[in-house]
């Protein structure tokens, strides 16, 4: 690789990951609104008389993707930094 190609490349490189960071947020959320709207066809109204009952709030089916896509944004700020696996004393 020249030089001049290997300075574009990690550029490029920086670039990426700056892309990545950026929109990893956004795939979340959107992923944890379709698992919601998945929950709100499947079982929303038992999902919904539960929340109701714990909380003692009136929610309906209709808010479910928006609460998925919300908790699924909040909770990918509190992941672990590692697996963790076997560890040897």
């Amino acid at each position: 690789m020249k030089k001049d190609n290997a300075g574009l490349a990690t550029i490029g490189v920086l670039a990426l990951v700056a892309v990545i960071i950026i929109l990893e947020p956004l795939l979340v959320f959107w992923l944890g609104y379709f698992s919601g709207w998945l929950t709100k066809i499947m079982v929303g109204t038992q999902v919904c008389s539960a929340l109701n009952t714990t909380f003692g709030t009136s929610f309906t089916p209709d808010i479910l993707p928006w609460i998925g896509g919300a908790l699924g944004w909040v909770g990918s700020f509190f992941r672990p930094a590692h697996a963790s696996g076997n560890k040897s004393n």
